[in-house]
């Protein structure tokens, strides 16, 4: 099941970070960050970030290990979807997937949610769980 999990949210991870650093015009057009003009940091770093989670999750290292960083990119993810869909209530482009993104909507916030409850419970099950021993 643990594999499983991994498997899900790394192809996840790496797909959306291929797509994004293919074609990095659909994450600069969001605009995101770009009041304090680090656009470009977003562009140049999350792709890699999101392939080197994925690649983490894939690796034979202990799932409570690998997970925290997917955990905390999918958190991240939660929090700037519902940020921009609830609060400011912009229905555009994700950018999630590059050119094959979709418009955000509740079905986009409750896959990311989704997404990240997945990484979470991966690294919950994987944590460490006192020994037991007999005496």
């Amino acid at each position: 099941m643990i594999w499983a999990g991994r498997f899900i949210v790394a192809v996840v991870l790496i797909g959306a970070g291929i797509l994004k650093a293919a074609d990095p015009v659909p994450v600069l057009s969001l605009g995101w960050f770009s009041a304090w003009g680090a656009s470009w940091i977003l562009v140049a770093v999350l792709p890699w970030l999101e392939i080197g989670c994925g690649l983490l999750l894939l690796s034979d290292l202990p799932v409570r290990w690998t997970a925290v960083p997917a955990t905390m990119l999918c958190s991240g993810f939660l929090v700037v979807t519902l940020t921009r869909l609830l609060v400011e209530g912009v229905s555009q482009e994700c950018g999630c997937f590059g050119v094959l993104s979709a418009p955000l909507d509740q079905w986009h916030l409750v896959g990311v949610a989704l997404l990240a409850a997945l990484s979470c419970q991966l690294w919950w099950s994987g944590r460490a769980r006192p020994r037991i021993t007999p005496s």
